[in-house]
């Protein structure tokens, strides 16, 4: 009974042993695990966010290093991270990290811009610095156009811009510029020299440039091919590269490539297109002339406005222009313009004046009346000639005719004629016949 109860005694002791050696190992674990964990906490004022990782509680393995990305809203700028920032490498830059050896709580600081204002931010690399307009966050008037210039430290190169470059002017050139039609952040990449480094001086002349690798000066190893690309203006035509065109494989191609041996200058030369040549033929019909720039063939230069101007006959007026008219301002008027987009030919059209028309008005006197044409108003083409008859009253006889009588022929006459030069009023003239006499002979 005895044995029994030892040995009973002994399982039972090696039961709670092994408990306990679980219980410790659990309590073991979980202390180790708490130990290499640490909470980061994320916010941010007004006028922005933290957009990497995001805001709110995040836990991290012990060591880990967090990459941090502050973005402000429109019309903000950044200004620092605030708070446990001893494990942030930068507290000035928007993009930064942090390095989670202890639990921290961190906050996004954001400022209101000025009015009409954008903020630039620019940090570099190591193996340099950007000395304009230097690094940091910036304020600067919106719409302007800034100037970069990013220097290598001994031993570095500048490798190019990074970050919100769209509206960086060429990526790969240390000295740029940006247009600042919104708020960017910009990074200067350098790398360390390896070999030798050439430098290619890229400029254009006046009607195109380089837009491969773009102009400036950028760096390149030796022995690199660069494809150069150079693109006319409208109007415009590539000629040729000039300046070190030792290592370019075709110096009057647009589109070539150089091989960095050595240090390079090279232009993109350009010259303007002649102008396009069209004629314009031009006439006229019975009744008139083009007086400008007159009648026969005449070369101008594409897009050219030509001054028309018709000048009609006397007794004729102009009526329009007819041909190739899609170019002419106005084919209604006498005095237009055309704009010379292709060979044309046009005509100036003419026609006779319709005659003008005169009003005679007709009275009489007492003693008789105008029979032909009558008496009132009558209406006639210039120039025409009416019969005029006046008939005197029993005991009457014609006098004359009286008015605007310039165009009668005989002013006398109760029968004659008048000439249509203009607006008449003309009376018919009578008078009373003296009684007649006779003659009385007396005697005795």
């Amino acid at each position: 009974m005895a044995t029994n109860l030892s040995t009973r005694s002994r399982h039972l002791l090696a039961r709670t042993v092994m408990l306990g050696l679980l219980i410790m190992a659990l309590l073991a674990i979980s202390c180790g695990v708490a130990e290499t964990q640490y909470e980061l906490q994320l916010g941010s004022t007004f006028g922005g966010r933290v957009a990497n990782p995001g805001e709110g509680s995040f836990v991290y393995e012990k060591g880990t290093e967090v990459r941090l990305l502050a973005e402000p809203s429109e019309g903000y700028r950044f200004v620092e991270w605030s708070g446990d920032v001893t494990a942030i490498t930068d507290v000035a830059a928007r993009s930064t990290t942090v390095t989670m050896d202890g639990d921290y709580a961190i906050r996004a600081d954001f400022a209101a811009l000025p009015p009409n204002h954008q903020a630039l931010t620019i940090y570099s690399t190591e193996g340099g610095l950007v000395t304009n307009p230097g690094q940091g966050v910036f304020s600067l008037p919106a719409a302007s156009l800034i100037e970069l210039q990013a220097e290598p430290a001994e031993g570095y190169r500048f490798l190019n811009w990074t970050g919100d470059i769209e509206n960086v002017a060429n990526v790969w050139a240390a000295s740029t510029q940006i247009f600042l039609d919104d708020s960017y952040y910009l990074m200067a990449n350098f790398v360390l020299l390896e070999g030798s480094i050439f430098e290619l001086e890229i400029h254009s002349s006046t009607g195109g440039a380089v837009t491969q690798p773009g102009e400036g000066e950028v760096s390149y190893d030796e022995g690199t091919e660069v494809s150069l690309v150079a693109t006319a203006d409208e109007g415009y035509r590539f000629v040729g590269w000039t300046g070190d065109t030792e290592s370019i494989a075709d110096t009057g191609a647009a589109s070539t490539t150089i091989m960095m041996n050595a240090n390079y200058v090279i232009q993109a030369s350009f010259e303007r297109l002649p102008p396009e040549q069209y004629h314009l033929s031009i006439s006229s019909s019975l009744g008139g002339s083009v007086m400008v720039p007159g009648e026969g063939k005449y070369p101008y230069a594409k897009g050219v406005e030509v001054n028309l101007v018709a000048s009609p006959d006397e007794g004729y007026r102009f009526v329009d222009w007819t041909g190739d008219t899609a170019g002419i301002a106005d084919v209604n008027s006498a005095e237009t313009k055309i704009t010379m987009n292709g060979d044309y030919s046009i005509k100036a059209n003419f026609e006779v004046l319709p005659p003008e028309e005169y009003d005679l008005s007709i009275s009489s006197g007492a003693g008789g009346s105008v029979t032909d044409p009558g008496e009132g108003i009558y209406s006639y083409v210039e120039g025409t000639e009416v019969d005029l008859a006046a008939v005197p009253d029993e005991g009457y006889r014609f006098v004359d005719w009286t008015g605007d009588t310039a165009g009668i022929a005989d002013v006398n006459s109760a029968e004659t004629k008048i000439t249509m030069n203009g607006d008449y009023s003309i009376k018919a003239e009578f008078e009373a016949l003296p009684p007649e006499e006779y003659d009385l002979s007396i005697s005795s």
